[in-house]
């Protein structure tokens, strides 16, 4: 990417991991787009019609509701995926929410080893 590009996708979505954990979440979410076998446009378009709905956090995510998350990622191109992606985030937030109160630091908190944090 750096090669190519000469930037990292987290520069390119506008993302600055190093500022806490909403910056974090938001890589975390580009991080579940770019996991799908897709071409790397249709992720970063996808990131920003997340992005342009505020649709970026475990709270909001769950509350869109699986047909607005399934909406959001038809708009940005993510039609062929969109209902496994919509069922992968659903459940990693209801997850996340439940068992770490919605931040991901806490999943690293929580791990004794880099094992468990892998695990978890």
């Amino acid at each position: 990417m750096l090669r190519t590009r000469g930037q990292r996708y987290s520069e390119v979505l506008g993302i600055d991991v190093s500022d806490g954990e909403t910056e974090i979440f938001k890589w975390f979410v580009a991080s579940l787009l770019f996991g799908a076998p897709i071409y790397e446009a249709t992720a970063i378009r996808t990131y920003e019609c997340f992005e342009k709905h505020g649709v970026l956090t475990p709270e909001k995510m769950l509350k869109t509701g699986w047909n607005g998350l399934v909406s959001i990622l038809d708009e940005g191109g993510y039609a062929r995926y969109d209902y496994k992606t919509a069922d992968k985030i659903m459940m990693v937030m209801k997850s996340l929410i439940a068992e770490y109160s919605g931040k991901l630091g806490f999943i690293h908190d929580k791990a004794s080893d880099s094992h468990d944090l892998e695990k978890r």
